[in-house]
């Protein structure tokens, strides 16, 4: 009997292939099989992606070490990951569009109540347009804010890949957030920018084993700096704009 992918020979009793590691399959598809293998490669709980997602709300410091360290084969890629959960969230945000825009207008009355730029409908579809390219771009921006704040032991690529699970999860929360939100109440969707800070204070004081008072003075630094580095951005734009006369 030869391996129906690469043809090497197996011997009687062989369950995977030992050349290429395919499973011996014997029996003939029926809509029973098919079932079984869709709800177990798809949707079953020791799937990588239901358990990568499992760990990373209720434990995050674990795939992130895990990963780290080298075990590789029971957690998703981050950045597929990533990908995952921006490209679900694109989706979500593109198929209901006046609703995301809606909500967006709802969060814009608040911050034009606290000082804050609103911003427009036009950048609104703009953003969801190129959600996916900006979820990928502004990952290495957080990434180097957070490796300044904590650092040590985790050097900067490391914290690259806990901040592509990070983000991951993140967009795929703000996917979930919506959908509920447009069943529900819109006043919903104004937890929306609480969300990131929130996960990140729970993973990161997981991780680095902080109290909740330190955790939260190495929150008010990442802040800081987040601040002065959207000020700087804003700054750039905007000048960009006066010199090209695109104002």
């Amino acid at each position: 009997m030869n391996c129906k992918n690469c043809e090497a020979d197996l011997l009687q009793g062989n369950k995977f292939c030992p050349e290429c590691g395919a499973k011996v399959v014997l029996d003939r598809i029926t809509l029973k099989s098919l079932f079984s293998d869709v709800l177990t490669k798809g949707f079953g709980w020791d799937n990588k992606y239901w358990i990568t997602l499992r760990d990373l709300i209720l434990c995050p410091e674990i795939p992130f070490r895990r990963y780290i360290d080298g075990t590789r084969k029971r957690y998703v890629n981050p950045f597929a990951f990533l990908g995952i959960g921006a490209a679900i969230a694109a989706l979500a945000f593109n198929q209901s569009s006046g609703t995301f825009i809606e909500f967006a207008e709802i969060l814009n009355q608040w911050q034009i109540g606290n000082g804050e730029a609103a911003q427009t409908e036009k950048e609104w579809k703009l953003f969801l347009d190129f959600y996916t390219l900006l979820t990928f771009l502004t990952l290495p921006v957080n990434t180097l804010l957070l490796y300044w704040v904590f650092g040590k032991p985790y050097n900067l690529g490391e914290h690259l890949v806990i901040n592509g699970y990070v983000q991951g999860l993140l967009s795929l929360a703000l996917a979930v957030l919506l959908v509920i939100s447009s069943v529900t109440h819109p006043l919903l969707y104004l937890s929306s920018p609480l969300i990131g800070p929130a996960y990140y204070f729970y993973a990161y004081g997981r991780l680095y084993g902080l109290s909740a008072l330190k955790i939260a003075k190495k929150f008010f630094k990442y802040l800081l700096l987040y601040s002065i580095m959207g000020a700087v951005i804003t700054s750039a734009i905007e000048l960009v704009k006066i010199l090209f006369g695109l104002g």
